[in-house]
């Protein structure tokens, strides 16, 4: 270290506090980047890596960003997921003897940033914490800007997997001893962070209170340890943040309808659909607000069951639509700013006077909102209070015209304090420059003489080289350039030092008076928020009716009684994006007929057909209405699929052992008050084998589970298990077939379908013409074979074992249970 300039020295001095994470070192009007920083820097920001000097003897790699446009790279490298430290020169570069001191003044990472700049305003900013102690996993969620933490205690990884899909965290905590592979940013913590006795402490201290048991988590320590750890890093990181977290809140799991990760996959509830470009939550974002978008998300990730929190919002949607409200109230919404997150912003004094500006204005617009709906929707006004003297309060401080750049001023006002109008005046230099500039031009003869001020140098007399000049005695020279000389006189000295010390003064009074202004807007903050989260409420809502009258939904109804019916029911994104008219189908299912098997050929519109099912129900149970002329739903806790083919090669699956994991999940979970979806069950594997498993999937379905299930396949000899199941009954999409060409009608009808198609839609897709002819050929050889061939084994031992079951022995005859028999060998014969 001692061979390092005293720059370099000050900098490892700081660097060592901050080893894993790009420091940006304030220099001048630029953020430097050095050594390995300055490499890593160059490549992800796309900037010029170079040298500066040597240090140690070697070259030391740097690479800059101009302080005026920082805010532009900091964004990208939060979307990166990256984590950086800021240091700030934190004395004045003119009182400096040796290196201005310097000290890192904020740490940014993805899941604690609340600067608006940095900050999707689309989605939730959150931070998780996930912790092991034993069995069980301790899993936390801070929302930072609203002070809260959620939490949850699960027993696997893949419960911890589905609460990732669910609440998308931008960043994740986790104890160095435990290494995970996660689709997020990872911050690894030392182990003692997570030490129960620490954590516990640390909660305590945080919310003022001598144990825990207010919270509901006092005897649980995998959840214990992961807030602490939360609290911890946040202290690390955004220490003035703090204050703002205020509570825990535990999530009960049972009032939502549970979607696992591979679901949501599968209906593109999270990802683009590849055939029509968007996903579920694209077609319903008609919100006006960034806080009516986040809140919608947050339905949409996570469905309730409480029929009567749903019937609410149905009513709500009724009553937006019948009085007109949609279209007047969009017009008013959109010119609402964030008012959520500026309220955060008050909270950790963040806060710009340009959101101050927007929350005033906001404000202004609300009483309109409310005095439209009040009388048609009370029940969104509640808590609803007034907050015309937040405005009154702000704009009496602030000048608004000028933080909009329409006039010429200061940013807090003039003519409200005194002493503070006074210096501004002292501070005006332009009469006194004009002034002193014809004086000396008049004393010295010198038309050309200009005086100038720039923040490095201060006030100066310029005078061109090419002026025939010499200096009087009480000029100093105080810079040469290439053209012309710079002097000082120690009367623009002395009018300097007095500006400067003026705008010094005004400064510090300006920075009181807004400290004074956010700490009474503090006071007022928890109203700020309740109309934030009421706005936010309204712009969800009409949201959902704007997407109700514009794709003419319909309300769906919600019964106690098992089952679900659907009439005309059709998938929204495939009939928004469709050229052709949508063919609606029905659902009827309930205890009574749960499983349908649906049989016939791609391209028929089985897919389309289940997942429409399983949208359907989701968006009942956001408090949406459906795309459905009528929807009858019975209580639903969970939804599966088990759809399409995906390998996961970074974890070395094949298709079919993906495939084999989310049947096995399914089967493992899955409860008579589930829906489930599987699409194609055992074709990864020979022919057989996959039957035998399908076959397994619906007898297990139909006999264990009874949930209601819509079963695809093209396993036609699944088909006999109607004769043997009253439950289970056979449908199919209906095909026009003529001369060698097929029409798909996209229709579900009951029956079972007589043929696959298969030759069909390889045709359609382009298969050359003679590959083809061969095609039909061995299809015609292997359909003759087949005819005379039966079941495998392990299905025609299960058949007969279902027969054997069904007989009444005491209502059997001889002759009937001799013809019983007799069939029963002869089959077993014959499979052999």
């Amino acid at each position: 270290m001692n061979e390092h300039t005293p720059m370099m020295k000050q900098y490892w001095s700081i660097k060592k506090d901050h080893p894993t994470i790009l420091l940006f070192y304030r220099m001048g009007d630029f953020y430097e980047l050095f050594y390995d920083d300055a490499k890593k820097g160059a490549q992800l920001l796309n900037i010029t890596l170079t040298t500066r000097g040597s240090s140690a003897g070697e070259p030391i790699p740097m690479a800059g960003i101009p302080h005026h446009s920082a805010k532009n790279y900091f964004s990208r490298l939060v979307k990166l997921g990256e984590k950086f430290a800021i240091c700030e020169q934190i004395e004045d570069p003119k009182l400096s003897k040796g290196p201005v001191k310097r000290a890192v003044t904020e740490i940014v990472t993805p899941g604690t940033v609340t600067d608006d700049s940095f900050l999707n305003p689309d989605r939730e900013n959150t931070l998780l914490a996930i912790h092991q102690h034993g069995v069980e996993f301790g899993v936390a969620l801070l929302n930072l800007c609203k002070g809260t933490i959620e939490i949850c205690k699960v027993n696997d990884q893949e419960q911890v997997n589905d609460l990732l899909s669910i609440w998308s965290p931008s960043e994740c905590i986790i104890n160095e001893k435990n290494k995970s592979t996660l689709p997020i940013p990872v911050s690894y913590r030392p182990n003692w962070e997570f030490q129960l006795d620490t954590c516990y402490q640390k909660l305590c201290e945080h919310f003022k209170v001598l144990n825990l048991h207010a919270f509901g988590i006092e005897s649980e320590p995998a959840i214990i340890s992961a807030c602490g750890a939360l609290i911890n890093y946040i202290d690390l990181t955004q220490s003035n943040n703090l204050s703002n977290i205020h509570d825990i809140v535990i999530r009960q799991t049972e009032q939502f309808l549970i979607i696992d990760a591979a679901s949501r996959k599968h209906l593109d509830l999270i990802d683009t659909d590849q055939s029509t470009g968007i996903n579920l939550f694209d077609l319903i974002k008609k919100t006006k607000t960034p806080m009516g978008t986040r809140l919608l998300k947050k339905w949409y990730l996570q469905p309730i069951r409480a029929h009567n929190q749903l019937n609410d919002r149905y009513d709500a949607i009724e009553q937006l639509i019948s009085h007109n409200h949609i279209h007047t109230l969009r017009d008013k919404l959109k010119v609402i700013a964030d008012i959520e997150r500026i309220a955060s912003r008050i909270t950790n004094e963040t806060v710009k006077p340009r959101e101050l500006i927007q929350l005033a204005d906001a404000l202004t617009m609300v009483p309109e909102v409310y005095h439209q709906l009040n009388q048609d929707l009370p029940q969104l006004f509640n808590t609803y209070e007034n907050l015309d003297r937040i405005e009154q309060l702000i704009l009496s401080i602030l000048d608004k015209a000028f933080i909009l750049g329409e006039t010429t001023g200061y940013t807090i006002r003039s003519g409200i304090h005194h002493d503070l109008d006074e210096l501004r005046q002292l501070a005006h230099t332009e009469t006194f420059i004009k002034a002193f500039e014809m004086k000396e031009r008049a004393r010295l003869n010198c038309p050309k003489l200009k005086v100038g001020y720039n923040r490095i140098q201060g006030f100066y007399i310029e005078i061109s080289k090419l002026t025939p000049f010499s200096p009087p005695d009480n000029y100093q020279r105080k810079q040469t350039l290439k053209n012309s000389e710079r002097y000082i006189t120690s009367e623009l000295n002395e009018f300097e030092q007095k500006v400067l010390t003026a705008k010094a003064k005004q400064t510090h009074i300006e920075d009181i008076i807004y400290k004074k202004l956010l700490a009474d807007l503090k006071i007022e903050n928890h109203l700020i928020k309740n109309t934030g989260a009421i706005i936010a409420h309204v712009d969800a809502l009409n949201a959902l009716a704007y997407v109700t009258h514009q794709y003419q939904w319909h309300r769906p109804t919600l019964t106690n009684e098992t089952g679900i019916q659907i009439h005309q029911g059709r998938h929204p994104l495939v009939e928004q994006q469709s050229d052709h008219p949508f063919i609606p189908n029905d659902l009827h299912i309930n205890p009574s007929n749960s499983l349908k098997l649906i049989t016939g050929p791609n391209m028929g519109g089985k897919s389309t057909y289940m997942r429409q099912c399983a949208i359907i129900v989701i968006l009942a149970h956001i408090g949406s209405f459906v795309p459905a002329d009528y929807c009858l739903i019975g209580p639903i806790n969970r939804i599966f699929t088990r759809i399409g083919a995906n390998d996961d090669i970074s974890q070395g699956q094949s298709t079919f052992m993906v495939e084999m994991q989310e049947t096995a999940n399914i089967l493992r979970h899955a409860t008579p008050n589930s829906l489930v979806i599987m699409d194609e069950i055992g074709r990864g594997t020979s022919t057989y084998d996959g039957l035998a498993i399908a076959y397994a999937c619906v007898i297990h379905l139909v006999q264990t589970i009874k949930c209601m299930c819509l079963f695809a396949t093209h396993y036609f000899e699944l088909t006999a298990l109607e004769q043997q199941y009253d439950t289970l009954e056979n449908f199919h999409v209906s095909v026009n077939e003529f001369n060698d060409q097929v029409i798909f009608l996209h229709q579900i009808k009951k029956g079972a379908a007589k043929k696959s198609y298969g030759i069909h839609v390889a045709k359609l897709a382009g298969m050359p013409e003679p590959m083809m002819s061969i095609a039909r050929k061995k299809l015609i050889e292997l359909e003759g074979v087949s005819d005379n061939q039966p079941l495998p084994s392990t299905v025609y031992e299960e058949s007969i074992i279902n027969q054997l079951r069904s007989i009444d022995l005491d209502q059997c005859t001889p002759k009937q249970a001799w013809e019983l028999i007799h069939a029963l060998k002869s089959a077993l014969i014959a499979e052999s």
